[in-house]
């Protein structure tokens, strides 16, 4: 069963993101254009200390781009759950500017979403981290999964 045309909101959490921000933004666009839905982009900063602002600011003309500046640096959780609060919708991808999601994911991502899937989250292939990282990543979702009422999937990014 598919579901209406989507609209998107797609939350971005940055730090001191301005480098990334500048290829970033424009291939997230590119990337949801030719999905032909709607979307818009709310880059929530986090208090950032370099020139995020001054880079997102004439983007703010080019893209359906919108930004949410907190006080100062409250976190990643706290900037995406500002984000949420400020969505124009209940349809969100949430995805780092680092580049650390891939953008070539979010088709399956909408067509899993228009099949029927309330919640469709990425998980993160780890064959490149190291074992102590591995092993640490391990015990957090165990640790997660132990005192949690709702199974989370090892590996699963908030995206």
């Amino acid at each position: 069963m598919s579901r209406e045309k989507p609209f998107l909101s797609c939350i971005v959490p940055a730090f001191n993101e301005s480098e990334n921000l500048q290829k970033f933004i424009p291939a997230l666009a590119t990337t949801l254009e030719e999905q032909q839905i709607d979307y818009e982009i709310l880059v929530v900063d986090d208090g950032s200390k370099d020139n995020t602002i001054a880079v997102l600011t004439p983007m703010l003309d080019q893209y359906p781009l919108r930004v949410l500046e907190l006080s100062r640096n409250f976190g990643k959780e706290a900037a995406l759950s500002a984000g949420i609060d400020h969505v124009k919708n209940n349809l969100t991808l949430f995805i780092d500017a680092d580049f650390q999601h891939p953008l070539d994911a979010i088709p399956t991502m909408i067509s899993l979403w228009e099949g029927g899937y309330d919640m469709v989250y990425g998980i993160r292939n780890r064959s490149t981290e190291s074992p102590l990282k591995k092993f640490l990543t391990n015990a957090y979702y165990k640790f997660l999964n132990f005192s949690s009422d709702i199974e989370i999937p090892e590996n699963a990014g908030d995206f």
